[in-house]
């Protein structure tokens, strides 16, 4: 009885941690970024302008969001 409670209990273990390993896999996405303060401006396809941080975090919010920012200038935006 203990071994198969055992066994149960590590095969539900295995099983969420590759569903979360699979989940992450599948956005691809870099998520953690320096926290260096080095602002861009940046423009997407459609012609609006944002401020970036920094160019991690830009190529963050356009995997993540499957948005099209391009880096324009250093600095903020005006």
């Amino acid at each position: 009885l203990i071994r198969t409670f055992f066994f149960h209990f590590i095969s539900q273990v295995v099983g969420v941690a590759v569903a979360a390993v699979e989940a992450n896999e599948s956005v691809g996405c870099q998520t953690l970024c320096p926290l260096s303060y080095a602002p861009i401006c940046a423009t997407d396809d459609s012609g609006n302008t944002q401020t970036f941080p920094n160019e991690c975090a830009l190529q963050t919010e356009n995997c993540l969001k499957k948005s099209t920012f391009q880096k324009t200038t250093d600095g903020p935006c005006p």
